[in-house]
């Protein structure tokens, strides 16, 4: 009896963690899911996720740029989202953008 437990044990053992690599493999999350998760974050809050040029970084962390709304457009940043696809947090990036047009030698 205690060897048909020990099987059985065994067998949950194995068979749980072959579920868990396939639910946490770096394809099982697509575009979609990555973009709802960033729209119910503080990123939706400064403009529109764009889906367009998303990046994956090697630990599955997801990248989206922000398009900005109107009233929270600044010509000198550059907001990006990252999205955490483990734990559903998202992050806001805002980056200090160099305008070459504007001339330091005024």
């Amino acid at each position: 009896m205690k060897k048909i437990l020990y099987i059985c044990v065994v067998a949950l053992f194995f068979g749980v963690s072959i579920w868990y690599v396939w639910m946490n493999r770096d394809d099982a999350y697509d575009v979609e899911d990555m973009v709802a998760l960033a729209e119910q974050g503080e990123c939706a809050q400064i403009g529109e996720i764009s889906s367009d040029n998303a990046q994956v970084d090697g630990y599955g962390y997801w990248y989206f740029n922000v398009v900005p709304t109107p009233e929270n457009e600044d010509m000198n940043f550059d907001y990006s989202c990252e999205v955490n696809p483990y734990t559903g947090e998202t992050r806001l990036f805002v980056e200090e953008v160099y305008n070459w047009y504007e001339s330091d030698f005024d």
